[in-house]
Order: C-alpha cells, then sequence, then structure tokens
C-alpha cells in the first residue's frame, strides 16, 4: 500500500542519516522524513513511533 512504500522511505532515510553521522546532512535527512510522514494523513501507531523518534533524533543533533 501507500503508506507501506513511505514507512519504507522513511526506514531508508533513517538508515542514511545513521551513516551521514551527527552533521547537518543526517538532520536534514531526518526534517525529510518528518516532512514526509506529515504528509501521510491516516498515520498508524508505527508511524507515529516512528516520528516521536525521528524528532528526538533531530533535537539531538541540533
Amino acid at each position: 500500500s501507500f503508506a507501506d512504500e513511505e514507512f519504507l522511505i522513511i526506514k531508508i532515510y533513517f538508515k542514511e542519516s545513521d551513516h551521514a553521522g551527527q552533521g547537518k546532512q543526517a538532520k536534514e535527512l531526518l526534517e525529510s522524513a518528518v516532512t514526509l510522514i506529515n504528509t501521510i494523513d491516516d498515520k498508524d501507531d508505527d508511524l507515529q513511533q516512528m516520528e516521536k523518534h525521528l524528532l528526538t533524533r533531530i533535537s539531538y543533533l541540533k
């Protein structure tokens, strides 16, 4: 489904941010993933947890 594809994309962003480390690039990747999550109207629990996790990671990178 559409949401599954987006979930996969978000996971890829997340993995890439790990490779990017602690810098600006990692933060930008995570912010892109959050932006993508925000385009999904019907967020399931997994997606909501993922969003919280991403936002936590972003706050550490600031």
